[in-house]
């Protein structure tokens, strides 16, 4: 056998060798490296898939779970282990305690299951801030105090309790701000009063009124008449029949409001002096 014949053989059996070297013995260098340079991540992440086969660090289930946007307590309470055993099993790879997050510890299994528990405790939590939301919804009172601050001078010719029910049996206690503005004024218009029915608070007595601008198509002022037998006065804001929302004007409209006060103004003396 001569020397050629000698030396292929040799490489036939050594480059084999030199492959398996070199695919073994890199992640390992890289290993040693990390850790003689305090890359602890680096080689947590080097190190653990030789002992433990593949998985997810932390940062990989948090990228799955990010619909959810879960926090680290939500993780650790659904992960399957305890804050200890994560510390402990960052210290059996050789890591600092609090480089756990670093680990593949986890599979597309526990995904799943940490998803379904946080998205469990998520609801149920909700449903118990609704319940409580509930027993400290408003009272009728309350309720009653909205209404007759929305209506103002139209709440004499409205059933206030009337409304106030049902409110309550179609929404629940809640403000009227909570119900769309075509529902509330509809509300209203199913509990309007006759003319004969709108009496003061004594029953004595109906409302007069003596007369009413209209400025815009959102705002009505109007000046009545109360108790025909001491001449009380009022100046009520409102708006026109036509409109189902609450008296507002633009800033533009302000001259004509200053207008049509000075107009009722001089109403309410010469009714008075007459």
């Amino acid at each position: 056998m001569n020397r050629q014949t000698i030396v292929e053989r040799a490489l036939y059996i050594l480059l084999p060798l030199l492959a398996v070297a070199l695919l073994y013995g890199l992640p390992m260098l890289g290993l040693n490296f990390a850790v003689d340079h305090g890359l602890y991540v680096a080689a947590a992440s080097a190190a653990v898939p030789f002992a433990r086969g593949r998985g997810m660090t932390f940062w990989n289930v948090m990228d799955r779970l990010m619909d959810l946007d879960p926090t680290e307590d939500e993780f650790r309470e659904y992960c399957g282990m305890m804050h200890a055993e994560l510390k402990a099993a960052a210290v059996e790879a050789g890591q600092l305690p609090e480089m756990w997050h670093a680990l593949p510890l986890w599979t597309d299994e526990d995904v799943e299951r940490i998803r379904a528990g946080i998205t469990a405790e998520r609801a149920e939590l909700a449903e118990m801030d609704a319940e409580d939301a509930e027993r400290a919804g408003l009272t009728s009172t309350d309720i009653t105090h909205q209404v007759v601050q929305a209506l103002g001078v139209d709440a004499r010719d409205h059933d206030i309790n009337g409304i106030v029910a049902a409110i309550i049996d179609r929404y629940g206690r809640v403000s009227i701000d909570a119900i769309t503005s075509t529902a509330f004024w509809g509300i209203v218009a199913e509990h309007a009063l006759d003319s004969s029915d709108a009496r003061d608070s004594s029953g004595t007595t109906t409302v007069s009124t003596i007369t009413a601008v209209e400025i815009g198509d959102r705002l009505r002022l109007t000046l009545d008449r109360l108790n025909d037998s001491d001449a009380t006065y009022e100046l009520a804001f409102g708006t026109p029949d036509r409109c189902g929302d609450f008296p507002t004007i633009t800033p533009d409209r302000i001259p004509d409001l200053i207008d049509a006060l000075h107009e009722l103004h001089r109403a309410y003396h010469a009714h008075t002096n007459a």
